[in-house]
């Protein structure tokens, strides 16, 4: 684009400059739904360990406070 530009080709740039704004457009979308996938899993990681940390934490005292009152 730019040796276009720089040898005065004004009508050429004019012509193909939307398509060249169309595949930046398109990269920066994929590259933005790629970084919301990544985010998404992130978070679905980090509640499945929040929740496999408070499992582990709180339900053996469920479980031996239950068993206590059992005996």
């Amino acid at each position: 684009m730019n040796s276009r530009l720089q040898d005065g080709d004004i009508a050429w740039y004019q012509t193909n400059i939307n398509n060249y704004v169309d595949q930046i457009d398109l990269f920066v979308l994929a590259l933005q739904h790629y970084a919301e996938r990544k985010v998404m899993l992130v978070v679905a990681i980090s509640l499945a360990g929040g929740i496999g940390i408070f499992t582990l934490v709180f339900l053996p005292y469920g479980v031996f406070a239950s068993r206590s009152f059992a005996r």
